[in-house]
């Protein structure tokens, strides 16, 4: 109940700044021409057009959200829904590694040669990294459902295999941010464990536990070892190795510093 109050004030008030937009952006001309008839009162957005697209789009996915939320609250279908999104994220992963390890890849994009940050069907890395992340928890989970009680052999090495591959694509794919996001969520993950570690000894043991996680860890050192990570390393280097600051550090400075002279409903034209 609170998620759709939520998703109803989203939408109501995208949908008045929107329509109550205080200019149009010309893309011939490149400049916000004003439209007098917008409620001056009211807030709006920027740009009219460029707004009431944004708001079809997130309205779109505020009824997936709801219609989703709604699904998980069934056993059944929240373990559909899991196993849909890891088996995308594996898809995803493998295309991503194929193309840029293959010497004949898919022509998916309309230049010959496309930036060596593109991967998959993502021309910017981060928006891969972003579904490789959102995904690889989820394939982790379907492989530990697989571990439980008697499934087929054939299962957990098609989750193992398919969880293994997200963690290559991650290790491949050259986002700095992505990275660290990845890690951060592997920090929450051993935490978790770590919670839980009493009952997992008192069901499996010392021994077993232990030679499962050298397994695991020497696992994924040979998987990052074994894929082709050098863009993502020199990424890595150019950052330490710069002298100035990033560009984008110095904006989210300035942006956060202009927050305590933003008003109840923002700022500027917006």
């Amino acid at each position: 109940r609170v998620m759709l109050i939520c998703v109803i004030a989203i939408f109501i008030q995208g949908w008045l700044m929107a329509l109550n937009a205080k200019s149009v952006f010309d893309r011939d001309f490149l400049v916000l021409a004003e439209r007098p008839e917008h409620w001056s009162l009211l807030p709006g957005s920027v740009d009219r057009r460029g707004s009431v697209d944004a708001m079809i789009r997130l309205g779109a996915l505020l009824l997936l959200l709801l219609m989703t939320t709604d699904l998980s609250r069934s056993t059944r279908w929240l373990r559909r829904l899991i196993y849909a999104m890891a088996f995308a994220g594996i898809a995803f992963a493998v295309l991503g590694i194929w193309q840029r390890i293959s010497p004949n890849p898919l022509r998916i994009w309309p230049v010959d040669k496309p930036p060596p940050t593109a991967f998959g069907t993502f021309w910017y890395h981060g928006n891969a990294a972003s579904l490789l992340n959102m995904t690889w928890p989820l394939s982790l989970t379907a492989t530990l459902w697989a571990f439980q009680g008697e499934r087929s052999h054939l299962a957990k090495a098609f989750w193992t295999a398919g969880t293994a591959a997200i963690f290559a694509a991650l290790a491949t794919n050259s986002s700095k941010g992505g990275h660290l996001i990845a890690a951060g969520l592997a920090v929450l993950l051993i935490a978790a464990l770590l919670v839980k570690l009493r009952f997992m000894v008192a069901e499996y043991g010392w021994k077993h536990l232990l030679a499962f996680s050298l397994l695991v860890a020497c696992a994924l050192t040979v998987l990052i070892m074994g894929t082709d990570t050098r863009i993502s390393a020199d990424r890595w280097m150019e950052y330490f190795n710069r002298s100035e600051s990033d560009s984008r550090f110095a904006t989210a400075r300035i942006c956060l510093g202009m927050l305590p002279a933003a008003g109840l409903f923002g700022f500027g034209p917006g």
